[in-house]
């Protein structure tokens, strides 16, 4: 059964659709050469998984292309697609010769938002693609976080975090694309102040499997500014003799014929009884 936020995610993102787009069913469907059709260089999708085209190749040498690909005209019987790049490589692998399409006008600016939006609403669009084409938005046709957020039908907010993603190191960025920390991970890098903090945090994460937890602990307690501590050196005979006899552990220091020799005490009976064991009295 769908939770009711997934829901609820998918109902906002459909305004963004319609509003992109305008309602499927009104619109008109036509046919054309699977070959007139090319893919979007802006397709925020870089991956396609091989045994999921695989699948819908066969689904649609079964029952047919059910629903139409999104594309512009971009040339004299040349489309470019806008959504549906998947459906159009799986056609291709069924070998179907011609594909219904929606033919649709609009600037580039909504044929990005829209391939977008319908990966969105698939749920497979990694994290960093997603970062990747908000930061498209903005940088190529000059948006704001807010336009943003309206084109694609997420909040402001959603749109800044993901664009935070694009802050973590290269290093970082393909661990999270290749699978080897979640985006959780990713996220709770992001609470430490330098990139150096982050890649040392990493390869932590990965040597010792931490958890989001304990990334997140760690940036609590700041355990990588913690400088370790340096092992003390096992105490000279010299010093274990004098430990011994005023019992409490004395440390010399001793560099060329200079140092100093430190005695510690704990309380006042400790001090009185080092000042007795080296001859000082006080004067009452």
């Amino acid at each position: 059964m769908e939770h009711e936020g997934s829901s609820q995610v998918r109902k906002v993102l459909g305004r963004g659709l319609v509003q992109l787009i305008g309602e499927q069913n009104d619109a008109s469907t036509k046919e054309i050469p699977v070959d007139a059709i090319e893919p979007n260089p802006d397709q925020p999708r870089k991956e396609f998984d091989e045994q999921s085209l695989q699948d819908l190749a066969q689904s649609i040498r079964t029952v047919g292309l059910l629903q139409p690909i999104v594309v512009k005209q971009v040339g004299h019987d040349r489309f470019q697609i806008i959504a549906g790049e998947r459906r159009w490589r799986a056609a291709k692998l069924a070998g179907v010769a011609r594909v219904p399409v929606v033919v649709r006008t609009g600037s580039a600016t909504d044929s990005l938002a829209l391939a977008l939006v319908e990966n969105l609403q698939r749920e497979d669009l990694h994290p960093l693609e997603a970062a990747e084409a908000y930061a498209a938005l903005m940088e190529r046709f000059g948006l704001t976080q807010e336009e943003v957020a309206e084109r694609v039908g997420r909040s402001r907010s959603a749109i800044a975090n993901a664009l935070r993603l694009l802050k973590l190191s290269e290093e970082i960025r393909e661990g999270l694309a290749s699978g080897k920390i979640s985006e959780g991970h990713a996220r709770a890098l992001l609470g430490f102040q330098t990139e150096a903090e982050m890649i040392a945090a990493y390869r932590r994460i990965l040597a010792k499997g931490l958890s989001v937890r304990d990334v997140e602990r760690m940036v609590r307690e700041g355990v990588l500014d913690r400088k370790p501590e340096k092992p003390r050196p096992a105490p000279t005979p010299l010093e274990q003799a004098a430990s011994e006899r005023l019992g409490v552990p004395v440390r010399i220091v001793n560099r060329n014929g200079k140092g100093k020799l430190e005695i510690p005490f704990y309380s006042e009976e400790d001090l009185d009884r080092v000042l007795s064991v080296l001859g000082i009295r006080l004067n009452d």
